[in-house]
């Protein structure tokens, strides 16, 4: 799925998810269980899809991957929407049982949005632009571990124990390497706008 087309998915349920949360203010108290009903579609309706497709997007362009498989991109969308909407409806008129359902669901979404995180991550051949990935993974991580053990949400490191010492040490003397010329270079333009107004 192309990165336009991921975009206008998420971002069209989420404009339905934040629809939906205004109108569910014009329902009585009872039936919107106070103030949580609106405000559960809005944060993990409107937000949550909103921010789980520009992640994506995001993840593929910081480490210079191709965007994840379609079927991935179906099943954290299917698996975020699912679950918000069996919480909202378990909420406030099923069983509790539905509740709990909707909450795997949305669990299972997290899950899949951090591995998506994680294979960039791993696939990427310039390790740059480290700290917003880990954020990603980290809260991708610590959202779904607030429902499961940490045991049993894992991301396989096989990947990073393969890797040798040598590789790991010609990479990061390249970054350096790298980062020393394009400051030069940016400091010899700095030298050069100074002479010519000088």
């Amino acid at each position: 799925m192309r990165p336009r087309e991921t975009t206008h998915l998420y971002q069209t349920a989420a404009r339905g998810w934040l629809t939906a949360a205004g109108a569910a203010l014009l329902l009585p108290e009872d039936v919107r269980v106070g103030i949580w009903l609106p405000l559960h579609l809005a944060m993990a309706g409107a937000v949550s899809i909103a921010i789980g497709g520009a992640m994506q997007n995001f993840a593929a362009t910081l480490t210079a991957t191709p965007q994840p498989r379609t079927v991935v991109v179906w099943t954290q969308f299917g698996l975020a929407n699912a679950g918000a909407l069996l919480v909202a409806v378990g909420r406030s008129a099923g069983p509790p049982w539905v509740v709990a359902v909707g909450g795997l669901a949305f669990v299972g979404a997290i899950g899949v949005l951090a591995w998506i995180v994680g294979t960039a991550w791993r696939r990427s051949l310039q390790r740059r632009h480290l700290v917003p990935l880990a954020m990603y993974w980290k809260r991708g991580r610590s959202g779904s571990n607030r429902a499961w053990p940490s045991s049993s949400v894992r991301v396989s490191s096989r990947s990073q124990r393969s890797r040798s010492p040598r590789l790991s040490s010609v990479r990061s003397r390249w970054t350096r390497r790298r980062a020393l010329t394009s400051s030069s270079k940016f400091s010899s333009k700095v030298c050069r706008v100074w002479v010519m107004r000088a």
